[in-house]
């Protein structure tokens, strides 16, 4: 981001940011996940967005190609027979799966055990002796979608809300909006109380993209 952002404000560091825009993706596409791409190309679109003003056709431009990096991603790592099926997946994942989790997590710990702190990657796991657990996202892909899981999917996309319910039921939906309305106010607080320095922006662009990714993420606490 500090690159691109850097680029765009004075000319500079364009062959810097060409080499720092194919590692970055190499690194995000290694292990065959989508969804940190899409972010990535999201914090771009932010990163521009603070140094120029946006068209409508850069908009539609970042949409598509954002689209056809996923749609190649499903054509290269996964394999189906039918293309309608391929199209079938890919609307599923984008627009249905994320909602899906929620409703997974009501259904499936109403008759188990929430999983407390056995899924979360802290340090109070190994103080406390817990044995590691998968998370709630991978347990949903084996039980409600096995045919995802033989093609290659890992884990169901979803909210915050969906991981706090897992670990800790409803007390820990409470908590966890508290904790996760905090964070995200505070730092943005400091980043409108701050000076717009090319340092400043780039934290700004990452931080607007992990929202959803690394911030929020209930179980990286």
């Amino acid at each position: 981001y500090y690159c691109f952002i850097s680029y765009l404000k004075f000319k500079k560091h364009f062959f810097i940011f060409i080499i720092t825009l194919f590692l970055s993706m190499l690194t995000l596409i290694i292990n065959g996940e989508k969804a940190p791409l899409v972010f990535y190309f999201l914090g771009l679109l932010v990163s521009y967005s603070s140094v120029k003003d946006i068209s409508k056709k850069i908009y539609f431009f970042a949409l598509l190609l954002i689209f056809s990096l996923i749609f190649l991603m499903y054509i290269i790592l996964f394999q189906f027979d039918s293309s309608d099926y391929l199209l079938y997946i890919l609307i599923e994942r984008l627009f249905i799966a994320q909602e899906a989790a929620v409703f997974y997590a009501a259904d499936y710990f109403s008759s188990h055990n929430v999983l407390g702190l056995s899924s979360m990657d802290t340090i109070f796991n190994k103080l406390l002796n817990i044995t590691p657990a998968p998370r709630a996202s991978e347990i949903f892909m084996y039980q409600y979608l096995p045919t995802m899981v033989e093609n290659g999917g890992w884990n169901v996309n979803g909210f915050f809300a969906h991981e706090t319910f897992s670990n800790f039921g409803y007390i820990g939906v409470v908590f966890g909006s508290f904790y996760g309305g905090i964070v995200n106010s505070l730092l943005c607080i400091f980043f409108r109380t701050r000076k717009k320095t090319l340092l400043t922006m780039s934290f700004y662009s990452f931080f607007i993209v992990s929202v959803t990714t690394v911030i929020s993420n209930f179980n990286a606490m």
